[in-house]
C-alpha cells in the first residue's frame, strides 16, 4: 500500500508492505519515500480482529508540521473488529483502543511554536461507525464497499508556556474510510483542540491520506 499525505500545504507518501506473517503476528515495512528510511512495525491480531496497525502513530497525525519523538504502546482494546462482530451488529457500533504515549513534540502553525511535552499519557481513542456501502474514489481507484468510521482520540499533555506547564487535554477527531479485504484508503482530521480549565482552544491541523496504490499478496 502507498499512501499520500497532504499536511500543511505539504505533500509526502508513504509504503506499507507486510513482509512477514507469523501465526496471529504480522511484520510491516513502512517506508518514507522521501528519505528511503523504512521502519518495522508489529501488528497483532486476535480472532480476526486487529489490536494496533502503525497508522496510528501521530507522526502520521501531525506530518510535516511536527517535529520531535513520541512513542505509542499499546494498552488494551482494539483498532478494528473482526468482521464477524461486525456483522453480529449490522455494522452499527462502536469500539475503543488505549495507549500510553512518551515524548514530546514541536507544532508550527503560522509563525507560532507550540512546544507540547508527553509524560505516560493516556490515549483513549473512540471509533464508531457511521456508514457503509459507501462509493469512494481515490488515487488508488473506486471502491464500492466502504465502510465510514468516525474516530475521537485524546491525550493529557504539558504545553510549555514561557517555562511554565499547562496542563490541559489534547482532542483529535477524524474519519477513516475502509474497503474490506483492502484496508484504510482514505482518512482527514476533521477538528482538533486543547482544553484547559474548562475553555476549549481550537487547534488547526490540515491533513489527509489517501491510498494511491494497492497491490494484494501473490
Amino acid at each position: 500500500m502507498v499512501y499520500k499525505i497532504d499536511a500543511e500545504g505539504e505533500t509526502s507518501q508513504l509504503g506499507l508492505t507486510v513482509s512477514s506473517v507469523d501465526g496471529s503476528q504480522a511484520t510491516v515495512d513502512m517506508l518514507n519515500m522521501a528519505t528511503g528510511i523504512v521502519t518495522q512495525s508489529t501488528i497483532d491480531c486476535e480472532e480476526g480482529a486487529i489490536k494496533q496497525f502503525p497508522l496510528v502513530t501521530m507522526s502520521t497525525l501531525f506530518g510535516d508540521i511536527m517535529n520531535g519523538s513520541l512513542k505509542m504502546d499499546y494498552v488494551s482494546g482494539l483498532i478494528a473488529p473482526s468482521e464477524a462482530t461486525f456483522v453480529a451488529n449490522n455494522w452499527d457500533m462502536g469500539w475503543e483502543s488505549q495507549y500510553i504515549m512518551n515524548g514530546n513534540i514541536t507544532v508550527e502553525d503560522e509563525g507560532d511554536t507550540l512546544n507540547i511535552v508527553i509524560d505516560d499519557s493516556p490515549v483513549t481513542m473512540k471509533w464508531q461507525t457511521a456508514g457503509t456501502g459507501e462509493t469512494v474514489t481515490v488515487a488508488a481507484g473506486t471502491y464500492t464497499n466502504v465502510v465510514k468510521v468516525t474516530r475521537e482520540m485524546s491525550m493529557e499533555v504539558s504545553i510549555d508556556a514561557g517555562g511554565m506547564a499547562i496542563k490541559s487535554t489534547m482532542l483529535i477527531n477524524s474519519t477513516h474510510w475502509f474497503e474490506p479485504y483492502v484496508g484504510m484508503v482514505k482518512m482527514q482530521i476533521d477538528s482538533a483542540s486543547m482544553q484547559y480549565q474548562g475553555m476549549t482552544f481550537p487547534v488547526i491541523l490540515n491533513e489527509s491520506m489517501e491510498l494511491v496504490e494497492f497491490r494484494p499478496a501473490q
